[in-house]
């Protein structure tokens, strides 16, 4: 059923509580997209809240719907206020993933904002490896430490390949001073972690 079937469907029958409560879903399970399709059938409620656009925007395959959300002006009004409210909470790489789905590359600098990030990670590490080195104990311990401390940080610099990937961004091009896919296989060689890498 198209979203323009299941909007007529729903308007006909919108006295039948019943008869939509049993068939809509059934509806729903057939869709590919059950989300595209009831967001195109019904719109963004305007009694949506910021929380609301949040959880939405990270349960939803958001970029196979990101077309219907854009075509919402009370959606698009609200989803800067939710990016934002990302970034106070140093959701840096979602604020950047969100950025580029939603075109807002003007008001919140992804370039910038990754470079921010990535400067401030290897700060930290750089920090808490002196720190740990400095440390009494055994020395096994201290490396046990420091290798868990490179893959917290491995971590992060995967994400953000993984990020701009998902965008079709080539982060050689956007990031080149970082080098990502060097440090990338660099941490794997220091830390053990091995598996399909999130670049080419």
């Amino acid at each position: 059923m198209s979203s323009k079937g299941l909007r007529k469907y729903m308007i006909r029958r919108i006295s039948w509580v019943t008869t939509l409560r049993r068939n809509v879903p059934k509806a729903l399970k057939l869709s590919p997209n059950p989300a595209k399709l009831i967001l195109q059938s019904i719109g963004i409620p305007q009694a949506f809240k910021n929380e609301d656009i949040n959880n939405l925007m990270q349960q939803s395959h958001i970029k196979m719907i990101s077309g219907s959300l854009k075509r919402s002006s009370v959606l698009m009004a609200k989803i800067p206020e939710t990016i934002e409210e990302m970034l106070k909470k140093n959701k840096v790489v979602d604020t950047v993933y969100f950025t580029f789905i939603f075109g807002l590359e003007g008001r919140f600098y992804p370039k910038r904002l990754l470079t921010s990030f990535l400067h401030e990670s290897e700060v930290k590490l750089l920090d808490k490896i002196k720190s740990l080195e400095q440390m009494e104990g055994s020395q096994d311990s201290v490396l046990t430490e420091i290798i868990g401390v490179k893959r917290r940080y491995f971590g992060g610099f995967k994400s953000v390949i993984q990020c701009l990937g998902r965008n079709q961004i080539d982060h050689f091009k956007f990031l080149p001073e970082w080098e990502l896919s060097k440090k990338v296989i660099n941490l794997e060689s220091d830390t053990g972690v091995t598996g399909s890498r999130p670049f080419t």
